[in-house]
């Protein structure tokens, strides 16, 4: 017996070590990964269960394209943005998994701008970016044992891979509810240059899709059939016509988004290219972009207004405005329309 009652305490000891230590290690974690746009990832994922009724999912095209803020404000949508920097096609369909179990959502929205990559993933800091905030789960763990064949210990243990940024950390980085702002970011960049008149590649032109494109769009229709979650592929706007890609001409990739569009019917899937709808949104080349992939602030809220309309005309979605746990959303909104008006006023002083 004595033997036990000196056991007890030294055992207590350690569990509160180990937990002291998990604590510390998640503060500090967060703390370390900065202030990316990418930092809504985890923000998003860690509220409560089925607080999103639209998930936003894709690259940086889409991360600046399309804030839930404006969407709220304007039509009641619940929605959020996963979209990171480079977010390949495989990436995204992982983060959508894990936010469908989470979140239940009605609808998928996923922007197909990173169809130009046949690898799963474009560099594996990028991974970092949508994977490291997300929760420890059993989908976390099959992206990463799917989407890498190396390197995978510091996707377990983050903070091997940023442990190194300490010297950089600010006051905002430990700060939680700055970085909940900080998924209505902007960018107040305004491209100058004078594009051509521009007119989307015909429909019945088609490119052939990378195959592992092609299987993870396959393994997002099985997903969203499977858990009765509504699916939207969609292509939101840039210059397209302009050689982006290294690996692929404006052309093809234009021809690959037909693909995806036949693919879509095909399975009974929504499509929408908004390159066809740039005149009803009133889109500005030469005053709504960043650079010619990038929306900035102008662009980005005739392109929020564009999808808040189109999905509330087309989705049987819920308005939230008035529903008690989103309360504190219309505060979200004031801050979004205050800094939205901000970057506005830089865009067109960049202008003059």
């Amino acid at each position: 017996m004595s033997k036990i009652k000196k056991i007890i305490p030294s055992a207590a000891k350690i569990l509160l070590f180990v937990l002291l230590f998990l604590c510390i290690y998640d503060y500090t974690g967060d703390a370390l990964r900065g202030s990316s746009l990418s930092n809504a990832v985890p923000i998003l994922a860690e509220q409560p269960d089925e607080s999103y009724d639209v998930i936003f999912a894709g690259s940086s095209h889409m991360q600046l394209a399309v804030h839930p803020a404006q969407l709220f404000a304007q039509y009641g949508i619940a929605s959020c943005n996963t979209a990171s920097a480079s977010q390949s096609v495989p990436t995204s369909y992982y983060v959508i998994k894990e936010m469908i179990k989470r979140h239940s959502p009605e609808l998928v929205v996923l922007d197909l701008f990173a169809i130009n990559g046949g690898e799963k993933y474009f560099a594996e800091s990028w991974v970092h970016e949508a994977l490291d905030g997300l929760p420890l789960s059993p989908t976390k763990v099959e992206a990463i044992n799917s989407l890498l064949e190396e390197g995978r210990e510091a996707f377990y243990l983050p903070y091997t891979f940023y442990h190194g940024r300490w010297k950089q950390l600010e006051e905002k980085d430990y700060n939680y509810s700055l970085k909940v702002n900080e998924k209505y970011q902007f960018s107040a960049d305004l491209i100058s240059s004078q594009p051509e008149p521009f007119t989307p590649l015909e429909p019945e032109k088609l490119s052939e899709l990378p195959p592992v494109v092609e299987e993870y769009l396959e393994k997002l229709i099985d997903l969203c059939e499977d858990t009765q979650t509504k699916l939207l592929l969609t292509v939101a706007p840039y210059r397209a016509d302009a050689d982006i890609h290294e690996n692929v001409s404006a052309a093809e990739l234009q021809g690959r988004y037909n693909s995806v569009a036949r693919l879509a019917e095909e399975h009974g899937v929504d499509y929408l290219n908004t390159l066809w709808y740039l005149e009803e949104m009133d889109f500005d080349f030469t005053e709504d972009l960043a650079d010619r992939v990038h929306l900035n602030a102008l662009g980005s809220e005739k392109v929020s207004e564009f999808y808040g309309k189109y999905l509330s005309e087309n989705y049987e979605l819920p308005d939230r405005s008035r529903d008690s746990r989103f309360e504190d959303w219309h505060e979200d909104c004031r801050e979004y329309m205050q800094a939205l008006e901000e970057h506005k006023a830089l865009c067109l002083q960049a202008k003059k």
